[in-house]
């Protein structure tokens, strides 16, 4: 028996799995830089220059990541407050 992981509550991860089998993975080669000309371009950064950016400022990646987490969950928990009745 196969067990889920994945909690299909979540109206993102549901459209996903309604939409079929269609998603694929592994090794991308992208050829060109993908621009969308939207004046946010510059602020689109690749993974590796996300890193250098990251030694350029010393930034501890680790705990950036644990204060956007933690930001999401304190908008999450004031939605949620506001949308209970």
């Amino acid at each position: 028996m196969k067990r889920k992981t994945v909690c299909v509550c979540v109206c993102t991860v549901q459209m996903i799995y309604e939409s079929g089998d269609w998603l694929c993975g592994g090794d991308l080669e992208v050829l060109d830089r993908i621009r969308w000309n939207d004046g946010l371009d510059e602020y689109r950064l690749t993974p590796r220059e996300l890193r250098q950016r990251f030694r350029q400022l010393n930034v501890c990646v680790s705990r950036l990541w644990h204060l956007f987490v933690q930001s999401l969950r304190g908008l999450f928990d004031s939605n949620f407050k506001f949308l209970k009745v």
